[in-house]
Order: structure tokens, then sequence, then C-alpha cells
């Protein structure tokens, strides 16, 4: 290479080093970050995805298909099947195991690398200005790119790297096809599939590449490529759609009025996501229901939607009649094309409309329009300036919404500070305080959560938080208090009698009524996290037979449901049958082995019931041996029935006086510090 010529080089490789610092910097501290969301099932806890052995029955199967689906072993949905990201996770594994580090920085380096080909794509397309100008535009297009703050749930978080993925094929795939490499048509259309078997939205490519060939007056050799391209992405869609079929889909259509609102408002938050993403949020877009159950959407996205609509109707409609406009067009569409199929044409009763993630592929079209605004403008430098400090001003908000992937608890704190009405951002909060064992404080999270949910009037969430709720009320309520475990009981089995509602629950934390329309009551009133709080109610009240029928008809219904597992095996142990909680674990841990739950009460199953198998049976030892392991797994109360029988015998022994001053110990409320 002459040395003019690496001169020529010099301004662009400065960019793109330029590009590729920033984007680092702005998302690396994301790379401290743990699993969190959907990363915990899909990943961390998938027992499924961590044997290789597992592999080829996984990439046939849906994408949600994990050994540690829900704690309840609820189904989840089947519209997805993404065996390329399957496969990635399941190779991932083999490499990083449980440190999230390693799963991070694939997806940053991904995010460089399509950053970089998105800088190549938006540079493809320009046509006016020297090669200088259409440098610093395609740089300055990209970096908005690569800083939105769309960006962090893709990036950041672990299992947003679906985008990735696809777009990354999805863009090789078109620099293919402006090449002129022999069989380009057909590589394309390989990079295309595999785009396709990471996320179901690479399909807005195929209508793409025709309107690309039409707006930018593509050669025979281009046009004739991309038929070859679209060809093969056709036949991979098929291939999906055989896989698993989108059966869901047609039971989803609300009605004309309704479409169109739903449809108006979707686009109203996601061009103000665009636009505007001043406060970033997991989930965006909250709507609500009439009582009658028909949803309503907030005026401001129908209007923004329509507008937002109107324009690109207007563009269309332009460069029909100006060959001039077809350029601009061209990556208008890159935006509205590729979001259409994110629009919620089909009512699939979320509570929110929009996700900040599939702006991912979208935002490639904003960066094509940016920098042919670049192009075009009088002063080019100042143009340009202008877009770099608009991608700056992004990256500040940006650097912020990584934080708020760190943990689980930062995810969802900011969730509910942007959208106090997110009932899902408060009941995923109050679980991770469930799990620390601070059950007053998910109590008052909870309620949050049914408030927000009632304030919505969502037909199903309102009522499954309520349940929640009460399950979180009997957790509360100590042994001490067995009047108020009763009641807890007859909550419980009230709603499964069918009583009218409201059905109310009142305990010292607080109260609760579950009040439903009689559809509703039949949906909700078989859901599994209420049907294991209504067995262990039962238990704790000492009705240990009906428990573990109720817990044993879950089981059959629901083979994964693990909680229900665990629960069977400790009713089995409280009542003396050590061998079978263990058998009964075993089967559990068969059934999903990376649960790490499953196997630590195991673990202490055997090494509390041991003492109590060595004693003979019907004997006095054995009931203080089964009194003394039951205090040692925390189950005061079952320690209390246990030995209650033994102290009405003469003599008692000091040792049974021993466990009872123990049990009537652990059964005093603590002094709160």
């Amino acid at each position: 290479m002459r040395e003019g010529d690496e001169k020529a080089m010099s301004p662009r490789s400065k960019l793109v080093a330029l590009l590729t610092l920033v984007t680092v910097v702005v998302f690396a501290p994301g790379l401290v970050g743990n699993f969190v969301w959907d990363d915990h099932t899909l990943i961390a806890s998938n027992a499924y995805l961590h044997e290789l052995a597992r592999l080829p029955s996984l990439l046939a199967g849906n994408f949600v298909h994990a050994s540690a689906v829900t704690e309840t072993g609820e189904a989840r949905a089947l519209l997805y099947w993404r065996p390329l990201v399957t496969a990635v996770y399941a190779l991932s594994w083999q490499v990083f195991g449980a440190s999230p580090l390693g799963y991070h920085a694939v997806n940053l380096a991904l995010h460089v690398a399509n950053t970089l080909l998105a800088f190549g794509f938006v540079r493809r397309r320009l046509d006016a200005g020297d090669d200088n100008t259409r440098d610093l535009a395609a740089a300055a297009g990209a970096a908005l790119f690569a800083l939105h703050p769309s960006r962090p749930t893709s990036v950041t978080w672990i299992s947003g790297a679906t985008d990735l993925w696809m777009a990354l094929f999805a863009l090789l795939a078109l620099r293919t096809l402006d090449g002129e490499r022999k069989h380009r048509g057909w590589i394309a259309g390989a990079l295309l599939a595999l785009s396709l078997l990471a996320k179901e939205a690479a399909v807005a490519v195929l209508p793409m590449l025709a309107l690309d060939a039409w707006c930018r007056g593509a050669s025979a050799a281009r046009r004739r490529a991309s038929w070859q391209a679209g060809a093969v992405l056709a036949g991979a869609l098929v291939v999906r759609v055989l896989v698993v079929p989108p059966s869901q889909l047609a039971q989803a259509f609300t009605g004309l009025g309704d479409t169109v609102q739903r449809v108006l408002s979707t686009l109203g938050y996601y061009t103000a996501l665009t636009v505007a993403p001043l406060h970033p949020a997991a989930q965006v877009g909250y709507r609500t229901w009439s009582a009658s159950g028909a949803s309503s959407y907030a005026p401001w996205s129908v209007a923004v939607g329509a507008v937002a609509l109107t324009l690109c109707a207007m563009v269309a409609v332009k460069a029909w009649r100006t060959p001039a406009w077809r350029v601009w067009a061209a990556d208008l569409a890159w935006w509205i094309v590729p979001l259409a199929l994110v629009l919620n044409v089909f009512d699939l009763h979320l509570m929110t409309l929009a996700s900040p993630r599939c702006l991912y592929l979208p935002m490639l079209g904003v960066a094509a329009l940016a920098a042919r605004g670049v192009t075009r403008a009088a002063k080019v430098p100042l143009a340009a300036g202008a877009v770099g400090a608009a991608a700056l001003a992004c990256a500040a908000i940006t650097v912020s919404h990584v934080g708020d992937f760190i943990t689980d608890e930062d995810l969802w704190q900011n969730d509910v500070r942007v959208s106090p009405e997110s009932a899902y951002g408060w009941a995923e909060l109050a679980r991770i305080r469930q799990s620390e064992g601070r059950i007053d404080e998910a109590v008052r999270l909870y309620a949050r959560g049914v408030d927000a949910a009632r304030t919505l009037r969502h037909p199903y969430y309102d009522t499954e938080l309520a349940l929640k709720l009460a399950a979180a009320l009997g957790a509360a309520t100590p042994d001490r208090d067995p009047e108020t475990l009763l009641r807890v009981r007859d909550f419980f089995d009230a709603i499964d009698a069918g009583a009218p509602p409201p059905v109310r629950l009142t305990t010292r934390l607080g109260s609760v009524e579950v009040r439903w329309s009689p559809a509703v009551r039949e949906a909700r009133r078989t859901a599994f996290q209420y049907r294991i709080a209504r067995a262990i109610a039962h238990a704790r009240t000492g009705s240990y037979a009906e428990a573990e029928r109720q817990l044993v008809e879950v089981l059959r219904a629901t083979p994964d449901a693990w909680l229900a597992w665990q629960n069977l095996a400790l009713v089995q142990a409280t009542t003396g049958r050590w061998p079978e909680a263990l058998a009964t674990l075993r089967q559990a841990a068969a059934r999903d082995p990376a649960n790490g739950g499953i196997l630590a009460l195991a673990q202490a199953l055997d090494r509390a019931g041991a003492p109590v198998m060595q004693q003979p049976p019907n004997t006095p030892a054995r009931t203080l041996a089964q009194c003394d392991a039951l205090l040692s797994l925390h189950m005061v109360d079952a320690a209390r029935r246990t030995l209650a029988p033994l102290l009405t015998t003469e003599p008692v022994s000091p040792e049974a006086r021993a466990l009872e001053a123990r049990v009537n110990a652990a059964l005093q409320p603590r002094e709160t510090p």
C-alpha cells in the first residue's frame, strides 16, 4: 500500500478506534454484574444446559425449556425457538461455568462487533460527500447505535444476547450482499438463517432486502443476490414455524378497534423510547383494564403512535413519487419494519406493551437517518458534532442504566422507581426479600404489588399477587400463633371451596382479600403457588395427611414443581418417615440435578434423620430423637406436637423436660435489637 493510501485510511481508523473505546468504557461497569432475571432460569439454574449430552434434545425444543422454570414448575410460553443461542449458552457454561463475568464479556464483545458492522452498514448507504465526510457521518450514526439507552437490556443483561447474535449475523449478511464475493447471495442467506435461529425478529430483514433493492436502485446482480438470500431466509422461517408453531397467536386477536389502539400505543412507546429515552427501565408501557376486562391505553402514547405512523406513511408516499426521497424512506424503514413484529398486533394480555431490547435492530435505521442528515447538512462538522453530542448525552444515561443490571435488586428497584405501577417489579423485590428470610418486608412489598396490580386492573395478576401475599402472610406467622395459622388455612380452603368473593385474610402484619369474576377464580384457583401454599398451611396446623395428599396431587399434575417436592419431603420427615423423605428428594434431584435447594435439603434431612432411625420404633427414645431432629430443622411447632404425647406420661424423663424447654424457648418471640 502506498504512503498516501495509508494516510487516507488513518482518519477512519481513528474514528473506529474512538468508537470502540467509548463503547467499551460505557458498558465496562456491567462486567461485574451478576446473573439477573431470566439469567437464573435460562443459564445459572438450568441443569439441562450444563451437560453437553443434553444439547441435541435442547436444540429441538423451545428456548425456555429449563430444569428450573419456576419454583412451582409452571409452564412458560412456547413461542420461541432459538437453538443458536441455546448452543452458545451450553458451550459458554463449559468455559465459564457459574461465573457471570465471561458471559458479560461475550455480550460486550458482540456489541462492539455489531457497532463496527453498523458503522460499515451506514457508511455503505451514504451517497453524498467525500470519504472523510462519509466516515465522520457514519461514525456519528454508529455512536447513536452503540450508546443508546435501550442497549443495556441487550448488552448488560446476559439473556439479552439473543438480540446481539441476531444482529451480528444479520449485519454480516448485509455486508456480504454489499460485497463482490461469488455466491454472495447464498452465503448471505445462510447468515440470515443463523440470525433467525438466534431471534425471530430477524425475519424483518426479508422485506427490507426488497425495499432496499427498490429504494436504492440496486444493480441486477445485487437484486439477484438479495433474492437468493431472501429465499434461504424464507426456508429457514418455514422450518422454524414447523418446529415451534406460534399456535397461541390465533387465539389472541381482540377485534379491530382494540387492535388499532394497542398497536398505535405500542408504537408511541417505542417512538418515545427512541427519541427521548430519559428514564429507561426493563419494562415499559403499562396499560390498564376496565371492570369488563377491556384494555385502555395512555392517550399520549396512542397520539404519538398515530403521528409516527402518519409520518412514515407520508415519507413512503413521497418516496413513491420522488426518487430522491427513496434513500430516506429506506433508512426509515429499517426502524419501522423491524418494530412491526413487536407492535402487539396479537394481544398476549401482558401488562406492558414495549421492551427496550426490541430496539436493538431498529436503531440501525436511526443511525442511517442521522448519518444521512449529516452528509446533507450545510456544515457537515457542525451537524456531526450535534449527532455526537446526542450520542454522548445517551451515553450518560446509558452508564447509569448499566448499573441497574448489576443485581436483581438493582434491576427491580429501578423498575418500580421509574414505574410505581410495576406490579411485577414489586413482586420480584418481595421474592428477593422472602428468599433472604426478611418475610415481614416481603409482605409489605407484596402488598405494594397488589395495590399496583389493582391500579392497572389486570384481569389475572392482581389475584395472583393477592395469593402470593396471603402465602407470605402465612409464612410470616410464627408457630406460637396457631390461631392465625388456622385462619390462613381456612382462607385457602375457602378459595378452594369456591367461596363467593371477596375472601379475606387478616393477620398481625396486615390483611389481604381476593376478589374475582368466576372465570378468573377458576383460572387462579388452580394456580400452583396457591395450591402449594394451601398444603403448607395444612402442614403447619398439623393436618399432615391432607397436606401430603395435596402435594402429591400437585406433583401428579406438574412433576417439575420443586417447591412441592421439598414440602412433601418435609411432611414425610415430620411424620417420622425419613427414608421416604430422602427418596422423595432423590426423585426431585433426578428431575432437576442442579437445584441447590433440593440438594441442601437432602443433606439436612440426612443429618437430622440419621439419629432418629437408630432408635427403636415406638419408643420414648425415638420420640425424643424425632423432636430433636425437627428442632434442628427449625420446625418448632412440629417438634411441639411430637413431644406433647410423651409429656403426658409419668414419669417424664429429664431429657423430655429439657426438650420441652428448648421448644418453649424457640416459640418465644425474639427481641428486636
